[in-house]
């Protein structure tokens, strides 16, 4: 799964949150689909906006995780549309600008004959968030993810794609925004958990299932883990 649940901000869609996140937790990903499907895009705050997007970002990276891409496809589109409106709206946000990288990363995944392209604007946009704000959590996601899928040859470390996660995960600790009913902050915290697995180090990653479970006892992905 890729890597994003945010205590739900004054004017936010509390609705549309808590369906995401009851369907992250449990699974559920028919009502997932349905949410982000339904979901109104015109006259929606920039937090709402910006949650709706991330939700099709997170719909689309479990689609790929099982061999889905049909039934992503349409939603890669979206998604990228709205992650352009957001940037409309604020052009030096970092949240946005990993966003769009993220999209950009995203689509080599369904092209990648067009890898050559996509690959250097994401990572354009990931630098740019980064420089934007050095400590933001989504952009250093962004930028671990960059790393972990990226070649050595090309400058890729999955050492460095892991301590950005490391560090992305303990900024996200200090803030309820993250970790009160937050889909995105137990998904981060997933990815690593496999990262750890890959790199070997098994006691941290039953370390960091046994912290999920302890924060949210309902997470049925953690249980079938």
């Amino acid at each position: 799964m890729l890597a994003s649940v945010f205590p739900l901000a004054a004017g936010q869609d509390n609705e549309f949150n808590e369906a995401i996140y009851r369907a992250y937790i449990t699974g559920d990903m028919e009502a997932w689909e349905h949410a982000v499907g339904s979901e109104k895009t015109t006259n929606q705050s920039t937090e709402d906006l910006y949650q709706l997007a991330l939700a099709h970002y997170g719909f689309i990276g479990y689609c790929l995780e099982f061999q889905q891409k049909s039934r992503a496809k349409p939603y890669l589109n979206r998604g990228g549309e709205l992650a352009n409106e957001l940037l409309v709206r604020e052009p030096e946000n970092a949240k946005f600008l990993a966003l769009k990288g993220a999209i950009y990363g995203l689509r080599i995944a369904f092209y990648p004959h067009k890898s050559m392209i996509y690959g250097p604007k994401a990572l354009r946009q990931v630098n740019l968030a980064i420089d934007a704000s050095p400590n933001c959590p989504e952009a250093l996601i962004e930028a671990g993810n960059k790393d972990w899928w990226m070649p050595g040859f090309l400058g890729g470390s999955k050492k460095r794609a892991i301590q950005n996660y490391e560090k992305a995960i303990r900024r996200m600790s200090l803030s309820k925004y993250y970790i009160e009913n937050n889909w995105y902050y137990l998904n981060v915290q997933m990815t690593l958990a496999k990262w750890y697995s890959s790199a070997g180090q098994k006691d941290k990653t039953s370390a960091l299932h046994t912290q999920l479970i302890r924060h949210e006892p309902g997470f049925t992905w953690i249980l079938k883990e």
